[in-house]
């Protein structure tokens, strides 16, 4: 049903966080409503027993309402932090856990609207109705960098970057044929490195040729030819990576 669940790094204490179970003892904290949906929004891991997460509830023919919860993994406790600029809104938070952006879209998934956090207001940065640009922010960079991809319906979905003060789009790259369907980012999980779009296979674009990450990228993408690689995560120093390499014959591999 999408119960969260919740387990100390050494595998003791296990525990339910979230669950639609309305028959048993269940502790009230943890009970949510059926109709609701929780997901990750940041793990805040200096924090060792809360997280952010996003809420969505349906109501009907109005779309859905979302609101970001701040969930302590022990008891399961919610507070509401804050809610959505409107119905049919995703969140997203930069790298201090802080909510930034809430992406929006219609009914009829062509047009939508982008709002920015400023203060304990939203404020929209950009509507495609009278823009004619449909802007989603996919993530925020540790230096500030606002990610997002953006298309004007009539050719491919590039990948570029947001001005928050003004909402205008700069773009960096775009396939001439294939949407960028998603990126790559380095060990602090928030710097795109390359993106990664489906012309026939996979097409890998480096973005990023400053940070560091990039020569170790370059360096894995060299020892796999034509294969896919991802690097999936890393310790808090960036000296050791978990990355994934697959392709249409390799079900994948990791090291």
């Amino acid at each position: 049903l999408g119960e969260w669940y919740a387990v100390d790094a050494d595998g003791g204490r296990p525990r339910t966080i979230v669950t639609y179970d309305t028959l048993g003892p269940t502790d009230r904290a943890r009970q949510a409503q059926m109709g609701e949906r929780y997901g990750m929004l940041h793990p805040m891991l200096e924090d060792d027993t809360k997280v952010l997460m996003t809420v969505t509830r349906a109501r009907g023919i109005e779309g859905s309402g979302s609101e970001v919860v701040l969930v302590d993994t022990l008891s399961g406790r919610k507070s509401t932090q804050l809610r959505a600029p409107r119905a049919d809104c995703g969140f997203v938070a930069d790298a201090q856990a802080q909510v930034r952006f809430a992406n929006c879209f219609d009914d009829d998934m062509i047009n939508g609207e982008l709002y920015e956090r400023r203060g304990n207001r939203w404020e929209l940065i950009n509507r495609s109705a009278d823009t004619g640009m449909r802007i989603r922010v996919s993530d925020i960079a540790p230096d500030g960098r606002v990610y997002a991809i953006a298309d004007d319906r009539q050719r491919p979905a590039g990948f570029g970057v947001v001005n928050p003060a003004n909402g205008e789009y700069t773009e960096i790259f775009r396939d001439p044929v294939s949407d960028v369907l998603t990126y790559v980012t380095g060990t602090d999980d928030r710097t795109v490195l390359a993106t990664v779009s489906m012309p026939d296979g996979p097409r890998v674009t480096m973005v990023e040729t400053e940070h560091a990450d990039a020569q170790l990228y370059r360096s894995l993408l060299a020892s796999f030819p034509g294969q896919m690689v991802n690097m999936l995560g890393a310790t808090a120093d960036g000296r050791q990576v978990v990355v994934s390499v697959q392709s249409d014959r390799n079900p994948g591999e990791f090291y």
